[in-house]
């Protein structure tokens, strides 16, 4: 808001008060809630990418470059790098559920350029069109979870086979 006060030159007694309402153009607030969510994204500590139908990178934050060892790339294929057959079609088979308007969670192994193998769990959420109808893309939330994983397979090995005889 605007206020400006001016006395009245004919009249010493009068204040004439005029208000002007200020608003940002809607491209304004736009784009200050983009790079709201952009920094709360790189702020994030999980990798997060988000493609579109013909599974395009549309942004990715750069957790996800440190998870992958890969950079920032055009297809999400190109991304989380070479999956094995059996994890790709995994992968394949989440990304058309969510593009179809479901959610999915999956885990898949990476080889990480530096690290070697590592296992992530991967949370797929199906991203609204414009219309509120159909699907407009999908947002890939991805964590590390090696360990777990690892834990986890140790446990079920335990729980499977007696220590003594295997």
């Amino acid at each position: 808001v605007e206020i400006t006060n001016t006395l009245d030159p004919s009249d010493a007694a009068a204040i004439h008060t005029e208000m002007l309402l200020i608003d940002r153009p809607p491209v304004d607030r736009t784009s200050v809630s983009s790079a709201l969510l952009r920094h709360l994204a790189e702020a994030l500590p999980m990798g997060l990418v988000q493609i579109d139908t013909d599974r395009r990178v549309v942004f990715c934050n750069g957790k996800l470059a440190d998870l992958t060892g890969r950079p920032h790339a055009e297809q999400l294929s190109d991304v989380l790098g070479d999956l094995t057959p059996a994890d790709d079609k995994v992968l394949l088979r989440a990304l058309e559920t969510v593009l179809g308007g479901d959610d999915a969670e999956i885990e898949l192994s990476f080889t990480h350029p530096a690290r070697g193998a590592r296992r992530y769990g991967v949370i797929l959420s199906a991203l609204a069109g414009r219309s509120g109808y159909g699907t407009s893309g999908a947002l890939l939330c991805v964590t590390d979870i090696t360990d777990e994983a690892q834990q986890r397979d140790e446990i079920l090995h335990r729980a499977a086979h007696d220590a003594l005889t295997g």
